[in-house]
């Protein structure tokens, strides 16, 4: 039985939590220490909230952990999910860009089955072996990728033989 998991990069996690508790102080602080007018209160009171939400929504992801056996993925941790392989229907992946001329970004797997999804980015541990896994199921599932989804693949390295495609691109 194939049992594999895969947790997210301790160092992505430092580094995220480093950024969501700067800006919550760099926010939070002026609120409470200066008195503010009611247009900056709102303004540093919302952006002091988003950096603590990310915050949370970091630290949960932390301690999320991806399984994937031979009949399932699974995520643990904080909102569990489960997509049994025979039921995967959908499989996109995407590249954001984080800078103008596209030299940094990260990619984001969303597979989707039995009504569930999952969103996975390549922040996680042994993402392209993932995404891989991810490629060969759809493949046996007769899922149709899309032109993007195809594109991504053959940028990471998991498509080489363009003929392989055709069959599988919308």
């Amino acid at each position: 039985m194939l049992v594999t998991k895969h947790r997210y990069n301790s160092k992505a996690i430092f580094w995220d939590m480093l950024r969501g508790a700067s800006g919550f102080i760099v926010t939070g602080v002026p609120l409470m220490m200066i008195p503010l007018t009611t247009i900056l209160e709102i303004i540093f009171g919302s952006l002091a909230m988003l950096f603590g939400l990310y915050l949370i929504r970091t630290y949960l992801r932390a301690y999320q952990v991806i399984e994937i056996e031979d009949k399932v993925i699974r995520r643990t941790g904080y909102m569990d999910t489960e997509i049994p392989w025979e039921k995967l229907d959908t499989m996109k992946l995407h590249y954001f860009s984080t800078r103008y001329n596209k030299n940094s970004g990260y990619l984001e797997l969303k597979i989707a089955g039995n009504g569930k999804e999952l969103y996975l980015d390549n922040s996680i541990n042994d993402f392209n072996a993932i995404v891989s896994y991810c490629n060969l199921v759809a493949r046996r599932n007769n899922i149709c990728l899309s032109k993007v989804t195809t594109d991504n693949l053959k940028a990471i390295g998991l498509i080489k033989i363009a003929q392989n495609i055709n069959d599988n691109v919308r």
